[in-house]
């Protein structure tokens, strides 16, 4: 993951896009910080995941106060940034993928437990849905 994003940096300079570069830049930076806080060389793609979709929870919720400020320029340029970093993300599960998946890991479990369907959800489909649509689906077919 890392070096796809040192690559993309790269490609970014030379076609003087600002937007991917200012993105890259800020995970390659965040990426870096996680390592000397493990003190590492390396964390991973599953953890590199992780700081790309707490960038993008950021720029959401920015983009959601910004719509309701009515900040139309930096509407423009959340959603530009929002586009870079859902580059690097897997394929995202659709609501009614993830309410068929979550159905499934219910009968194997047998069990009704939130926390062991969120836990079987995230062992075999990691970073390919959105945790906060899953929990709500997954109370939904609780009951």
């Amino acid at each position: 993951m890392k070096i796809k994003l040192k690559e993309d940096l790269k490609s970014a300079m030379k076609a003087q896009d600002k937007i991917t570069m200012s993105v890259v830049r800020g995970v390659l930076s965040a990426i870096q910080y996680e390592e000397m806080q493990k003190g590492t060389e390396e964390i991973g793609d599953e953890a590199s995941l992780v700081i790309i979709k707490n960038e993008l929870k950021k720029r959401k919720e920015s983009l959601e106060f910004s719509e309701k400020a009515n900040r139309a320029d930096e509407v423009t340029a959340l959603k530009s940034e929002i586009a870079v970093l859902e580059k690097y993300l897997p394929s995202q599960i659709t609501g009614i993928e993830l309410e068929k998946i979550i159905t499934e890991i219910l009968k194997e479990s047998g069990n009704p437990n939130l926390g062991l369907i969120m836990k079987g959800l995230k062992d075999k489909y990691f970073g390919q849905y959105d945790s906060k649509e899953a929990s709500e689906i997954a109370k939904k077919i609780i009951g």
